[in-house]
């Protein structure tokens, strides 16, 4: 279902993770253009035979799904980057001076849980995930008491 930034029901840990119904969308669109394009071919060239129309269509729909999926990979390795940086920067900004220098050591999977504390409790969670070298992104996250939703995920 599609909210308004209006009507969007509270994020939490529980949650926070949406099924990528966009990816379903394309994919399933690419496949019905794989189908139309494969009968398309086969209603022109049908003295070509059935073998070398179906190894292209399986071709073809090869390339289709690969390029679905490569379209999602990279967009969601740009969102990591961007959710990288914007928590480095905020992490920069908040932190006391004795806690920046550890902070730069953090994973990725470490600054994508910490990243949904609130400032008032973001200090307090990386000495936590510092101290007991805590690495579950999702461990993280389940330690955050003021959950700050973030509703822009792609």
């Amino acid at each position: 279902r599609c909210y308004t930034m209006s009507e969007k029901p509270e994020q939490n840990f529980a949650n926070h993770t949406v099924f990528p119904a966009l990816f379903i969308i394309q994919a399933a669109g690419v496949l019905a253009a794989v189908i139309i394009a494969a009968v398309g071919f086969f209603m022109l060239h049908e003295s070509m035979g059935p073998k070398l129309i179906s190894f292209a269509v399986i071709l073809h729909g090869l390339v289709a799904i690969s390029m679905v999926i490569k379209l999602r990979t990279n967009s969601l390795m740009v969102q990591d980057r961007v959710v990288r940086l914007e928590t480095q920067v905020r992490l920069e900004r908040i932190l006391p001076d004795d806690l920046k220098e550890a902070a730069r050591g953090l994973t990725l999977a470490q600054l994508i849980g910490v990243r949904f504390a609130s400032d008032a409790e973001i200090t307090e969670l990386v000495r936590k995930v510092l101290a007991e070298n805590i690495q579950s992104g999702k461990e993280i996250k389940q330690l955050v008491k003021d959950w700050q939703p973030d509703h822009m995920r792609i």
